[in-house]
This record gives C-alpha cells, sequence and structure tokens, in this order.
C-alpha cells in the first residue's frame, strides 16, 4: 500500500473530528471515546486526514480490511489497465505479421490498448511508406470494434494506437 494508514490507538491526537459510518460526524471527539465506540460496531478507527480546517485530524469509523482489501485490488488491476506495446520490424514477413496482428486482436478482445511501433531502421529507400500503409490495411481488416490513430513518426519508429471502442 503506497498511503500509510493509522488504525486506533496509532493514532497519536487525543481530540478527533470523527465521521460514522451513518455520515453523521462528530467534532473535538476523545481518542478513547471513538476508539470504544468502533469497536461497539465491530470496525476499526482510521485516520484519514491530519487536518479538518481547525487543527483536528480527521478519522472515520469503518472497516480496514475492507480498504486493504480494495486498494489491492486496484494494484491487480492496474496490470491490465497499461497499454500493450508490440515492435515490427521493417522486413517481417506477412506469416509473421498476421501472427502479431492475432495476438493484436487478443489485446483488443481484453478492451486492452495496444500501441505498435514498426521499426524502419534497415529501410533505405521510398518502399517504407508503401510498407508502412500495407500494415496500416492489415490492422483496418479487423473484425473487432476499434478505432486507430494516425501514424507519427518519432525517431526511427512508426507509431500507431488501436484503441477498442466500448
Amino acid at each position: 500500500m503506497d498511503k500509510r494508514y493509522f488504525l486506533n490507538l496509532d493514532i497519536r491526537e487525543q481530540k478527533l473530528f470523527v465521521v460514522f459510518p451513518d455520515g453523521s460526524t462528530k467534532n473535538g471527539m476523545d481518542k478513547q471515546e471513538a476508539i470504544r465506540s468502533a469497536e461497539e460496531l465491530g470496525l476499526d478507527l482510521v485516520k484519514i486526514s491530519d487536518n479538518n480546517g481547525r487543527g483536528l485530524p480527521i478519522c472515520k469509523i469503518q472497516d480496514f480490511g475492507k480498504i486493504r482489501y480494495l486498494e489491492s485490488k486496484k494494484k491487480k488491476n492496474i496490470h491490465h489497465e497499461k497499454t500493450k506495446k508490440m515492435i515490427i520490424g521493417y522486413n517481417i514477413s506477412d506469416n509473421d505479421l498476421k501472427t502479431k496482428i492475432n495476438k493484436i486482436n487478443t489485446f483488443i478482445s481484453k478492451k486492452q490498448k495496444v500501441e505498435v511501433a514498426m521499426d524502419c531502421k534497415k529501410a533505405r529507400s521510398i518502399p517504407t511508406n508503401e510498407r508502412i500503409e500495407h500494415f496500416a490495411e492489415l490492422l483496418n481488416g479487423l473484425d473487432l470494434n476499434t478505432k486507430c490513430s494516425s501514424m507519427s513518426a518519432r525517431g526511427r519508429f512508426v507509431f500507431v494506437t488501436i484503441v477498442p471502442l466500448l
């Protein structure tokens, strides 16, 4: 977890601004009284913020296990939200290119963005544009509902981002 939480007895301040599970609040509540209230409800007293504008830390009575679970779930989903990157060489054969496009199809079907880069390092003549256009035609032939960004060149690479439409 990135954020450090202070729970129950770890909270150093004696007077707190407490938010109860039903949404009601109490300003200037004693720490021991707040901990007892949380224990009666079977929950934890969690310090949310250091200051509520009046010098008192904001604490909330809630289930800390649920907070940890939701944060771990967010961390697991971060991997799936990343943009997938694929580099294709300029002299790639048509069969290899079709294999790469099948892999792009699997990423798109999982609702992931794919950034495809064509490495034009060994391209020494004008047919580079023809090869890129052939690649773009194959990408446009995808059956899935996608949107391809315009091609942009950065250095020796030509980039296309393919975004699945929801």
